[in-house]
C-alpha cells in the first residue's frame, strides 16, 4: 500500500519536516486494517489492542472515543466522529512515555484504516 499521501496528513510526519528516508522508515511499519461494521478498536499499550500509534481513517466513519484508563465516568470521556482522511491519536499524547490513556474507535460502517505504529514515529523523530 502506498502511504506517502497519508503521512502528509499527520504534521509532524510530513515531508516538511522529514527526509525522504525518514518517511520511508515509517512507511514500512505501517500496517493496513480492515474492520467490519461494530466492531471496536482498542488504541493502548494493554493487551488485546493493536497498539499505541496513529490511526488514519481511509475509508468508512468511526466514532472516536477517548478516555483515562479505568475511569468509566462519562463525563471524562470524549467523543467525535472519523471519516475517511481523517486522522486519530496524532496529539503530543502519543509521545509522552508513561501516559495512561485509552482510546477506542467503534467502526460504524466497513472501515479500511492505516496504522501507523508509535515506535515508528518516535524513531523518526530521534
Amino acid at each position: 500500500m502506498l502511504v506517502r499521501e497519508h503521512l502528509e496528513r499527520v504534521p509532524y510526519l510530513s515531508s516538511r519536516f522529514l527526509s525522504m528516508e525518514e518517511r520511508s522508515l515509517v512507511a514500512k511499519e505501517c500496517i493496513g486494517f480492515d474492520f467490519p461494521a461494530g466492531e471496536v478498536i482498542h488504541i493502548s499499550e494493554d493487551g488485546g489492542s493493536i497498539g499505541r500509534g496513529i490511526c488514519i481513517i481511509l475509508r468508512g466513519t468511526a466514532l472516536a472515543m477517548h478516555g483515562k484508563v479505568g475511569n468509566f465516568s462519562e463525563r471524562r470521556k470524549r467523543y467525535s466522529i472519523v471519516t475517511a482522511g481523517h486522522t486519530f491519536g496524532v496529539s503530543d499524547v502519543l509521545l509522552e512515555d508513561e501516559h495512561a490513556r485509552s482510546s477506542q474507535i467503534g467502526v460504524i460502517t466497513f472501515s479500511r484504516v492505516l496504522f501507523i505504529p508509535r515506535k515508528s514515529v518516535l524513531a523518526a523523530l530521534e
